[in-house]
């Protein structure tokens, strides 16, 4: 009986852990890219309405 249920908390462990793992990968890619995404949208956008912004920065600056 107690292989089982050291068994089931051994999964219940490894599944927090994955999920802890995708958020921490989620957090850093969104600090590390998400600025210069924003920017290359907005840049986008602009085009597309005819808004020309100089200060606006692009995404390879």
């Amino acid at each position: 009986m107690k292989t089982i249920r050291f068994k089931k908390g051994q999964g219940m462990t490894e599944y927090v852990l994955m999920i802890f793992l995708i958020a921490f990968l989620a957090y850093i890619a969104v600090e590390t890219f998400g600025k210069k995404i924003r920017y290359g949208f907005l840049s986008a956008g602009n085009k597309v309405s005819g808004i020309c912004n100089a200060e606006t920065p692009g995404i390879y600056k």
